[in-house]
């Protein structure tokens, strides 16, 4: 009897922890989710968009995502994490959309396939929040639940895309129903379930020889409602 009342007592304190829905832990970020935004809260606007972009006040270090993304594998490679990050993703690094938020703004900075730990990492690195955007009160770190991914080729290589911890890799002659068909497939295998997702595949040919393939993937897991923007970069 002792023992089924300790039992219950250790359920007790576990239980509300171990099942809470929207607490999610540094894996969840990169196994339930395509990474980490940064939000940088702002008591201002940081600049009027019809003078600017917000974006040009942040850190240049935000401008070499490979550079970053160097830093995040040699924390890996120490931690003996696995998958690496592709440095040649470019679409990585993705500095989102001016929003309101109460009498301030919110800016996003959305880093895919990385950790809060990560993140946080490369912000300090950075130096800090304030340094990453002028002006910035306080930085809080959400899951990424939408993605933008390209990918090219124009020397007849194969294309590559890293889909959270899946990878497709096919011949730049794939076709759309191919390609989609291999993009669901990659989803289910990391979510468990079908979710929405847009493909377009674009060749291009040259009058002296030669041409292209462009594949743009996009996946939100929460998509808006009807008649709403949709998530996208900011300048799509």
């Amino acid at each position: 009897m002792a023992r089924l009342f300790t039992l219950l007592i250790a359920l007790l304190l576990v239980t509300p922890r171990a099942f809470a829905a929207d607490e999610l832990s540094d894996d969840d970020y990169v196994t339930r989710n395509f990474g980490t935004v940064a939000v940088l809260h702002t008591a201002k606007q940081v600049v009027d968009p019809n003078v600017g972009w917000w974006g040009e006040k942040t850190a240049p270090g935000l401008n070499n995502p490979g550079y970053l993304m160097g830093i995040v594998n040699s924390r890996r490679l120490d931690k003996k994490i696995t998958p690496l990050l592709d440095p040649n993703d470019t679409s990585a690094i993705t500095l989102e959309e001016e929003k309101p938020e109460g009498s301030g703004f919110r800016y996003e900075v959305s880093f895919g396939g990385m950790r809060p730990s990560e993140v946080k990492a490369l912000v300090e690195l950075l130096g800090g929040p304030t340094k990453l955007l002028p002006g910035t009160t306080s930085v809080t770190y959400e899951p990424l639940t939408h993605r933008w991914i390209s990918a090219s080729s124009y020397d007849g290589s194969n294309i590559v895309i890293t889909l959270a911890s899946q990878r497709i890799e096919v011949p730049y002659t794939v076709g759309f129903d191919e390609l989609s068909g291999k993009v669901d497939a990659a989803l289910k295998q990391v979510f468990g379930k079908s979710v929405p997702f847009e493909v377009t595949l674009t060749r291009s040919s040259y009058i002296a020889g030669g041409g292209g393939t462009d594949v743009s993937v996009h996946i939100d897991l929460n998509p808006p409602p009807p008649g709403a923007p949709s998530h996208g970069p900011e300048g799509d």
